[in-house]
């Protein structure tokens, strides 16, 4: 399976996702980053969005996701991308310790 669409969206498979407040956050993998860097994101609730180890694209704002509820593919409006690298979180966990020192 290629990781990137013809039409230019990136296929990503979900490390978490979790829901508060009617607000669902993921945190996914790009297929297409040789870097290994995950994308962190919010979407509104819904019951049918993507869980862990099922795969989603993302295009910009939008994100596209097979619903098998509805049966057909869905986009949603999505907020707050960001990426961050992997090894990022294990570096200001060391900072954090040089400074407590």
């Amino acid at each position: 399976m290629p990781a990137r669409t013809i039409d230019g969206w990136d296929r990503c498979t979900v490390k978490r996702c979790a829901m508060r407040d009617e607000i669902a956050y993921f945190v996914v993998n790009n297929a297409s980053d040789p870097t290994n860097k995950s994308i962190r994101f919010s979407t509104a609730g819904r019951a049918d969005l993507p869980t862990v180890g099922e795969t989603l694209y993302l295009l910009g704002d939008k994100m596209s996701f097979f619903s098998f509820a509805e049966f057909a593919p869905q986009k949603v409006e999505i907020e707050r991308k960001r990426s961050k690298a992997v090894s990022s979180t294990r570096r200001r966990k060391a900072r954090r310790k040089k400074r407590r020192k």
